[in-house]
């Protein structure tokens, strides 16, 4: 348990009809974690409760957030009743409790005060998700001492919730410089099987793609990977295959026609590493969409040179893991390292 916080607010039932006003209580802010903007409101029945959860020190974790509601008397109202971002909850804006106060209370007359309480618990890298701004979830998992989300990208904003350009037509596409995403083929299946194709300028933009406490990895984090999945993988060669059993150690055993498998005759594939590696093709510089259910790209947020960068290749007749440079404007699959 890292830290914890309580806040109160105070509002009226007569009949289920319920306004609220009031402030927070003293000291009731922490520097890492607040719950700020409480808004209540009801009808007969439901009593709905929007917050903001924010968390100042930038590690992404969720948050065990409850309410006990108090009467004036001082007696403790535990709901059983209630749905919506209630425990495990990830930092955002505009969270929402529904309490069916009604079914809790019947025909209650008085005054109640809403406490909040905020509990930080540790991540435990394989048994929890992480969100994006999304709201999208991932699946992690722990290889050696690094924990990686378990599928492809699909986030369609920066952290900050500035949207990430997409749209592209194939000329726009080849020529920006500033990021952009595309899904193959502009079909939101694929989307939902293999995530979104980013250029190499979004990977590195300063708002970040990847949750809170996460980040697209470096040329060393991917070789600290291939290293522990082959011992005997080399980590300076230039445009090569660094191993030839890690790239089946990473793919996916899934295949064609199971959706989102790969093409016959997926060497080597074992997925012994859980990364779970899925083909989901790129979009290449002039715009066309290629290679979806036979490679698998990856980018390094690691340049080559100022118009190229370092990403790695799976194939689906080869069980080898391959370290390859290609133009900024490409796009790639992305998967994101905790901090």
């Amino acid at each position: 348990m890292d830290s914890s916080m309580k806040s109160k607010r105070l509002f009226w039932l007569g009949l289920l009809l319920v306004s609220f006003f009031g402030l927070w209580g003293n000291g009731q802010k922490a520097v890492a974690q607040s719950i700020e903007n409480i808004r209540i409101e009801s009808d007969y029945r439901k009593v709905r409760l929007t917050y903001d959860l924010l968390q100042g020190n930038g590690n992404g974790l969720p948050m065990d957030v409850s309410v006990v509601f108090r009467t004036a008397s001082g007696r403790s109202i535990v709901p059983s009743k209630m749905l919506g971002d209630y425990l495990q909850v990830f930092p955002g804006r505009e969270k929402v409790l529904e309490w069916d106060a009604y079914g809790e209370l019947g025909d209650f007359s008085g005054e109640l005060y809403a406490e909040f309480s905020l509990i930080t618990k540790k991540f435990k890298c394989g048994q929890d998700v992480v969100k994006d701004v999304n709201g999208n979830s991932y699946r992690t998992i722990q290889i050696g001492a690094q924990c990686w989300t378990q599928t492809n990208l699909k986030v369609s904003k920066y952290r900050n919730g500035d949207i990430v350009p997409t749209g592209l037509n194939n000329n726009d596409w080849g020529s920006t410089t500033s990021g952009a995403y595309a899904i193959y083929n502009n079909d939101p299946v694929n989307d939902g099987l293999y995530g979104k194709l980013y250029n190499h300028y979004a990977v590195t933009d300063s708002r970040g793609l990847c949750p809170t406490g996460w980040h697209v990895p470096s040329e060393r984090e991917w070789n600290i990977l291939v290293k522990y999945l082959d011992p005997n993988a080399d980590t300076v060669c230039f445009g090569c295959w660094q191993s030839n059993i890690a790239g089946g150690m990473m793919k996916s055993t899934a295949m064609q026609p199971t959706p989102g498998g790969w093409q016959s005759p997926n060497t080597g594939a074992t997925n012994s590493s859980g990364f779970t590696a899925l083909p989901g093709g790129l979009r290449n510089g002039n715009g066309d969409f290629g290679t979806m259910a036979t490679n698998g790209y990856w980018w390094s947020s690691s340049d080559v040179s100022g118009s190229d960068a370092w990403n790695r290749l799976l194939y689906t007749n080869y069980s080898d893991f391959n370290r390859i440079s290609y133009g900024r404007a490409d796009g790639f699959s992305v998967r994101c390292c905790r901090d």
